[in-house]
């Protein structure tokens, strides 16, 4: 009687199971189609998701795609440029989609060279960045608010220090000597290191003009394409008043892991010497002494001693993770911004002061880097076709650094540890005095003997005049920029010893000085650089059955 009820319950479980998962799979079935644009081209890449799920797909090179979904679910179709669509799907075999164009992108305004055009006007390749997106990033300089936002912009920075400028190239290689676009803020050419010390904060707009027809406007000097920086200006209402802040914290990526073991630390890096280059580096008494350490351990750690007629330094019982010793996990970093603007039919203005600090990760001698941006646009209309307008950026940049050049084979500190033997402590006890090792004497070098120290000091001011005539079809504008960049620079370092000399040779010698890095020196230099312009741009615009025309186009420049 059990087991028949048993059998009941086993076989009424079976036919549940069936019902459920036939159930499951008549819910969800395979939807395919196809997403064209209006003139019927497949559009590719097309994000395919059903709406409030994670269920998506994208389309292919033919625009096709396929995905699983249930009946009566909705379908959202996005796609960059274009509007996005919902569909629903009553359960047909097939789906074939056309996007719209965007038509807000399309009317959006973008800088272009000397002037500013609709996106549905533009033949040329253009990108374009906004102040809102700008915004949403949270970044505190041009090169992190750039990378990865633009398709075809490349920027790159050679490591994580702070304050370090990053480099920025459009569409990739250049030419065998390379080649850097042409940076334009607010109609001025510009250096890269003027960009990087641009505060994200106080950009309205960026476009980038990749392609050939840029040199028609720029020249040459636009060969490997155009950056155009546009800062902020007032805007028309009650004035504003706004302060915002950042307080963050910066790591490494990654950390090198120590071998820690004392015992045979020595003992294994004798084998790497032994089979890949066939030497000995380590002579025997110095692969022994950590072993008869652990069996002694009222041994000192480091002792100096001759042997075979040969000073050997003999090491036992740590392993020094100088990484973890030296270097913070944590760096701080702060911005602090306030700026005041507004705008009526006279007068328009925009103010800014701007506060950024960053910290490297050397515990006892970090980098400080500090910029200080003012920048101030104003615009005083004295009738309905005459405007006077002047722009002036101001920054003020102190950088403290450690000098980690000693020398070439070990240009930092992460390749001076690295490079160093690990169980080699910063000072030994030699005749009763503690001498500094290699690593010993690098520190006392690092946070005592040297420095750098750089201070920059660059304003900027644009002077001109906009003129308005014949119902704005004929616009002329003059202007004028002088720019003084002044840059002192200090690097001093002094290599007096004494020190023992082993992590790089073995030898084990005390020298008076560290000869790889050269007698003592302080470089000091100071450059400056005045850029005058004048700019003169007339333009005059046809308008015929809402189509505009450009007649006459005619830009001056004039470099000092």
């Amino acid at each position: 009687m059990v087991r028949s009820k048993l059998s009941s319950v086993f076989i009424s479980l079976i036919v549940l199971f069936w019902a459920l998962s036939t159930g499951a799979a008549a819910q969800n079935s395979t939807l395919k189609g196809t997403v064209k644009d209006i003139t019927g081209t497949p559009l590719i890449g097309v994000n395919v998701i059903q709406k409030g799920t994670t269920n998506g797909t994208v389309t292919d090179v033919d625009g096709n795609f396929s995905i699983n979904v249930p009946a009566n679910a909705t379908i959202v179709f996005t796609y960059i440029g274009f509007s996005a669509q919902e569909v629903v799907w009553e359960g047909a075999s097939a789906m074939n989609v056309v996007m719209h164009e965007d038509a807000e992108l399309l009317d959006e305004v973008v800088v272009v060279g000397y002037g500013t055009q609709k996106k549905v006007n533009l033949t040329g390749a253009v990108d374009n960045m906004s102040e809102s997106r700008l915004a949403s990033l949270h970044v505190n300089t041009m090169g992190e608010a750039l990378q990865g936002q633009l398709p075809g912009v490349y920027v790159s920075t050679a490591d994580g220090k702070p304050g370090r400028f990053s480099s920025f190239n459009i569409r990739g290689t250049t030419s065998i000597n390379g080649g850097d676009p042409l940076i334009v803020i607010d109609g001025v050419p510009q250096s890269s290191n003027s960009l990087n010390n641009l505060s994200p904060n106080d950009i309205e707009d960026i476009s980038i003009l990749k392609d050939a027809a840029s040199a028609t406007i720029y020249g040459a000097r636009a060969s490997f394409g155009v950056i155009l920086i546009t800062t902020k200006t007032g805007k028309k209402g009650k004035s504003k008043v706004e302060y915002n802040n950042y307080f963050g914290f910066s790591k490494a990526t990654i950390v090198p892991e120590i071998y820690d073991n004392p015992v045979d630390y020595i003992d294994i890096n004798q084998n790497e010497f032994n089979k890949y280059i066939e030497q000995s580096y380590f002579t025997d008494a110095q692969v022994e002494y950590p072993y008869l350490y652990e069996k002694d351990p009222t041994l000192p750690q480091a002792k100096l001693e001759i042997i075979g007629g040969r000073s050997t330094l003999l090491l036992g019982g740590k392993v020094y993770n100088y990484y973890k010793e030296w270097l913070r996990k944590y760096t701080p970093q702060q911005n602090h911004r306030i700026s005041v603007s507004g705008a009526n039919d006279s007068f328009q203005y925009y103010l800014a002061g701007d506060y950024n600090y960053e910290e490297g990760n050397i515990k006892f001698k970090p980098e400080k880097i500090k910029r200080y941006t003012l920048l101030s646009n104003l615009r005083y209309n004295l009738n309905k076709n005459v405007s006077l307008f002047n722009n002036t950026t101001m920054v003020k940049r102190d950088e403290e650094h450690p000098n980690q050049y000693l020398y070439g084979f070990t240009s930092n500190v992460y390749r001076f540890i690295e490079n160093s033997n690990a169980m080699m402590p910063e000072y030994v006890d030699i005749d009763g005095k503690m001498v500094p090792t290699d690593i010993g004497f690098y520190r006392r070098f690092l946070e005592k003997q040297s420095g750098i120290e750089k201070d920059v000091h660059d304003v900027k001011t644009t002077l001109g005049v906009d003129i308005s005539l014949l119902n704005k079809d004929l616009e002329i504008r003059i202007d004028g920029t002088y720019q003084n960049e002044n840059t002192d620079y200090l690097r001093w370092w002094d290599n007096v010893g004494p020190y023992l000399s082993n992590s790089f040779n073995n030898r084990n010698i005390v020298l008076d000085y560290y000869s790889d890095a050269g007698p003592a020196k302080i470089y000091r230099s100071n450059w400056k650089s005045v850029l005058t312009n004048i700019l003169s741009t007339w333009q005059r615009a046809l308008q015929t059955r809402g189509m505009t025309t450009i007649g006459i186009r005619h830009a001056v420049f004039f470099p000092a």
